[in-house]
């Protein structure tokens, strides 16, 4: 996994993905700034990376899209592939 697994669209707005974020034990650390949130972890860091896209509409509805990556920054392989199936899961779930 050089560098993280390629970014994705979630149908999440920016602040309810940094209160998703703030709500997983990995996170807890975070570093928020504009476009990137800075998680250390045991061997160096992971960046998420985060980006307001324009609205999806769904019939009558438009709901939030965000892009989201992730880059690893001196974390070996099983550490960095272990928080992204961590974060996968967690996003499936919604946080809980």
């Amino acid at each position: 996994m050089p560098g993280g697994p390629p970014a994705r669209d979630l149908a999440i707005s920016i602040d309810d993905f940094l209160r998703l974020l703030g709500s997983m034990p990995q996170c807890r650390d975070r570093r928020v700034e504009e476009g990137v949130v800075r998680v250390p972890l045991a061997h160096g860091e992971v960046w998420l990376h985060y980006e307001a896209l324009p609205d999806r509409p769904l019939g009558p509805l438009r709901l939030p899209v965000t892009r989201i990556g992730m880059t690893f920054h001196d974390v070996p392989e099983p550490e960095a592939r272990a928080f992204a199936d961590a974060f996968e899961l967690y996003l499936r779930r919604g946080g809980g």
